[in-house]
């Protein structure tokens, strides 16, 4: 049985990560666009979202997103975060659920300022977009088992997710928010030095999409190590060390700029 919300949602700053929930909620049936409010101070913004998703709501006042919603989600840029909320804090309704989308910005500033509210906390992946998301998600104190329950089930449509203790969710996010930026290129790598060979460059991508998605699945699936199932292919031509140095250091340069993020907001 499909999953399906009755409850009105508002995105206040209706930027990438807000059309990346915003696709999906619509896109698997769960969500009904006039169920849903973009809020952004760019009339072009709005204009775009509403002319990809008809019935969609839109507005510039932050405050009638509130109104409006009982699902209030924080897609505001880091840097904003607190101050946006803060000012909104005065028309929260103690049953509606708060979550922020903000990457870097603590659970304590934000509690601090949604004062009462339900505090929730999400570091979401693009593949969401399409229900094949890896996010993370951290709880506020003194939340009520039915605001859980409710996350989950909305975090279920957006693929798997993982409640992670907020302590480590910059390590967590470096490997998971980040990660689809460590694949894009390779990705784009493989289909590009295929089409060079003379293949299609349109059936290039598809089938180097699916090679990653399905060697993914695989271990995912398999009870066999990484490692085992790389030597069921006899030929091995990547210079493995090497790679693995690469992407060791895009993780630690993510985690160090995930981890300076939220020292900044936590000041």
């Amino acid at each position: 049985m499909s999953t399906r919300f009755e409850e009105k949602f508002a995105f206040i700053g209706a930027g990438n990560r807000a059309e990346a929930w915003i696709v999906r909620l619509i896109a698997s049936g769960a969500v009904a666009p006039q169920q849903i409010m973009a809020c952004d101070p760019c009339p072009g913004r709005l204009l775009q979202l509403a002319t990809s998703f008809p019935g969609l709501l839109t507005t510039q006042q932050n405050g009638e997103g509130v109104e409006f919603a009982q699902i209030v989600l924080m897609g505001t840029p880091p840097g904003e975060t607190h101050k946006v909320t803060a000012l909104l804090r005065s028309q929260f309704r103690p049953e509606q659920i708060f979550i922020s989308l903000a990457a870097g910005v603590p659970m304590q500033k934000l509690q601090e300022a949604a004062g009462n509210l339900p505090v929730v906390r999400v570091m979401a992946n693009i593949p969401s977009m399409v229900g094949e998301g890896m996010n993370l998600v951290s709880y506020g104190s003194m939340l009520a088992p039915n605001v859980r329950e409710f996350v989950s089930r909305l975090l279920g449509l957006f693929g798997r997710w993982q409640e992670v203790d907020e302590n480590s969710i910059e390590a967590w996010g470096a490997l998971c928010s980040v990660g689809p930026t460590y694949i894009f290129p390779v990705l784009e790598a493989l289909a590009s030095a295929a089409a060079a060979s003379g293949l299609a460059s349109d059936q290039a991508l598809v089938a180097s999409a699916q090679v990653l998605a399905g060697t993914a699945r695989l271990v995912q699936m398999s009870d066999r190590s990484v490692q085992s199932l790389n030597q069921m292919i006899g030929l091995h031509t990547l210079p493995e060390e090497e790679v693995k140095r690469l992407f060791a250091g895009a993780y630690s340069e993510a985690l160090s700029k995930l981890r300076g993020l939220a020292r900044k907001m936590a000041a």
